[in-house]
Parts: structure tokens; C-alpha cells; sequence
């Protein structure tokens, strides 16, 4: 059964974070959802990898986590899914990657 996290700038009475929970139990109703931290300051993406960086290693491995922090809808926008110590990252493509991680060696 995967774990999945998600940190995100949504509060928990906000549609969005009612709309990525309804998704995920859809697309993958044996996984267990957890909310790491809500409520980040929108698009502080240092606060949110200060939070990230000090948490995921608590999770088992193979944890996925999502990252919804500096998240605006932009076509143009890249995400990233990176693989790091035994766990799964996704989120948006603005160098949080590399708070969270350092200097880690990160696999695309």
C-alpha cells in the first residue's frame, strides 16, 4: 500500500486540496494520503523545503511526496518527478528539488 504526501500552500476547507485528495483516492484508492503540511505561505518554496527536507525521512521508503507550493497553472510549466534516499518526489520544476536535497546525486 503506497504513501503518498502532500505538502501544499492549500488550506484544508479549500476546494483544491478536496479536488487533488478525490483524484488520488480515484486513480489509487489502496493508497494512504497524508497531509505533511497545508496552509505554506502561497509560493514560499523555501519555507516548504525547510518542511520537506526535515520530514520525508520519517515516511517509509518508496513514499511518494507531492509538492504543491509556487503551483499556479502556467501551460508552459515543467514538473519534475525525481527519485532521491528511496523516495519519490513531484512537483513543479522551480529549484525546490534542490533545497530539499542538497547536494544529493537526483535521478530524472
Amino acid at each position: 500500500m503506497p504513501v503518498v504526501t502532500l505538502t501544499t500552500e492549500w488550506r484544508p476547507d479549500d476546494i483544491y486540496h478536496g479536488i487533488i485528495k478525490g483524484k488520488l483516492f480515484s486513480k489509487c484508492p489502496e493508497a494512504t494520503i497524508v497531509d505533511n503540511a497545508v496552509n505554506i505561505p502561497a509560493f514560499d518554496i523555501l519555507h516548504a523545503s525547510f518542511i520537506i527536507r526535515n520530514t520525508f525521512n520519517n515516511y517509509p521508503k518508496g513514499t511518494i511526496h507531492i509538492i504543491c507550493v509556487h503551483s499556479e497553472a502556467v501551460k508552459e510549466q515543467n514538473y519534475l518527478v525525481v527519485k532521491a534516499r528511496d523516495h519519490f518526489f513531484i512537483g513543479t520544476d522551480n529549484g525546490i528539488f534542490s533545497l530539499i536535497l542538497n547536494s544529493d546525486r537526483m535521478r530524472w
